[in-house]
């Protein structure tokens, strides 16, 4: 009996293998199956960014002495590649030659061979391709190698680690300009610049329009009958005149001293700011330019229409405010609305614009800081998002933003005068931090800057 039991437990084991033994067959056949649906989806000539080991197969290399944003941009591919292989991929600069030979992902105009096609693009013209065993990404501007990485960074994913042996893309930046419009003091004009972003010294002019006297103040406008204008101020004259051909269509010689700020009113009025009279006039366009109404305000320097408050801002030494302007038949009323008055946190107010994005915010500028105002809580901040530590903030004469958070500024050199400069600022954004980039033209001096935008707000 026993001995049957022995040889029945055995025939027992004996199955259960078998069967065991034929699902794990039939598993590894659907395992082998699905292996190969998958290796079929992977091109011919796929180039995988890992080796056989699933070791990362390329260095990524970029210029030496780069500007802080190719760095990052290298930084966040490097990093991008990692959480698509699990591989850690080394980044460094051309100085280091160990990887010459090997694989490597070229990043802007590095000392490699393979890269010297940067030479031959424009400002937002880029190129992604295959050149043996480099991946070339590069382009005319920093603007356009970001925007090159970024396309190229969209063309592979977990499912998709690879790029192709063939891979070779041409392509422009957006179009995207980022305008300005500054006051150029050594030679009496108002300059329209184009400037691409994150790239020294690459601006383009647009226009340049002559003016009667040097200005202090301005601003761009859309007049329902006039179209877009320039409003500009300097000395005791305001003006305004079209954009498009530079014609003169109002002006008064009867600001007071030192015209500092201008604002052109959607009810056809002008508020000129002066900061030597120490008042704020206000002129009807359709009126004798040598009448107007006035408001005395230290230190006058800036003004700007609230269209959401219906008020003008007006900033001075030390303080902000706002006044009601009416036109009427029977002439210009101005009342100053003190709920809005609020004391300067630090003296000598400057350059007020709008905050674009944020219709409750104005950027405010002083001899000692840069704030950002908050219309509703009557409170200034000197938090600005993505603001690293290199933003300048004092004695700032000129101020605005882009709206992907970009931020203009012109602060002095006095390369000519103690209040003008060579160089315009673009804090330019990428990713939630901001990046300093400079454009200087030798012998032109500036005062200040406006992004050329019509919308007050």
């Amino acid at each position: 009996m026993k001995k049957l039991l022995l040889i029945i437990l055995a025939l027992l084991i004996c199955l259960t293998a078998c069967t065991a033994q034929k699902e794990e067959t039939a598993n590894t056949g659907d395992a082998s199956d699905n292996a190969s649906e998958t290796f079929e989806t992977i091109p011919e000539d796929a180039l995988l960014f890992t080796d056989e080991s699933g070791a990362a197969a390329y260095t990524v290399i970029y210029p030496d002495f780069p500007t802080e944003i190719i760095e990052a941009a290298a930084e966040d591919l490097r990093s991008n590649l990692t959480v698509v292989t699990g591989a850690k991929f080394a980044k460094s600069t051309d100085r280091d030659n160990k990887t010459k030979d090997k694989g490597e992902i070229l990043i802007g105009l590095t000392n490699r061979e393979q890269s010297k096609v940067t030479e031959t693009l424009k400002e937002r013209e880029y190129v992604i391709k295959v050149d043996g065993n480099k991946i070339v990404i590069t382009g005319g501007s920093d603007y356009a190698i970001i925007t090159a990485l970024g396309e190229f960074q969209a063309m592979f994913s977990k499912d998709a680690p690879y790029v192709t042996e063939t891979l070779s893309v041409s392509g422009k930046a957006d179009k995207t300009q980022y305008l300005v419009a500054v006051t150029n003091r050594s030679s009496q004009q108002i300059d329209i610049y184009d400037l691409v972003p994150a790239s020294n010294n690459t601006m383009v002019k647009v226009k340049s329009l002559p003016i009667s006297t040097p200005a202090a103040g301005l601003n761009i406008r859309s007049h329902a009958t006039f179209g877009d204008v320039v409003v500009w101020c300097g000395s005791k004259h305001a003006e305004i005149m079209s954009y498009e051909t530079g014609e003169k269509i109002w002006s008064t010689d009867n600001a007071a001293d030192n015209a500092h700020g201008i604002e052109l009113l959607p009810n056809d009025v002008v508020a000129v700011a002066s900061s030597s009279g120490n008042e704020v006039r206000f002129f009807d366009i359709f009126a004798s330019s040598s009448t107007y109404k006035s408001m005395k305000l230290e230190d006058a320097h800036g003004v700007l229409w609230d269209p959401e408050n219906e008020v003008v801002w007006a900033l001075g030494l030390s303080k902000l405010t706002a006044y009601k302007v009416e036109r009427t038949g029977s002439g210009i009323t101005v009342t100053e609305d003190t709920s809005k008055s609020v004391k300067l946190i630090s003296d000598y107010g400057h350059d007020i614009a709008p905050v674009y994005g944020d219709t409750d915010k104005m950027w405010i500028t002083t001899s000692g800081g840069l704030y950002i105002y908050s219309k509703s809580d009557k409170t200034f901040t000197t938090h600005i998002n993505g603001d690293n530590n290199v933003i300048k903030r004092s004695n700032i004469k000129g101020i605005g933003n882009f709206d992907d958070g970009s931020i203009l500024s012109l602060y002095p050199d006095g390369a000519l005068y103690e209040w003008t400069t060579q160089t315009i600022n673009l804090y330019f954004k990428y990713g939630d931090k901001l990046y300093h980039t400079t454009y200087m033209t030798l012998g032109t001096h500036y005062y200040k800057c406006r992004v050329l935008r019509t919308d007050y707000q």
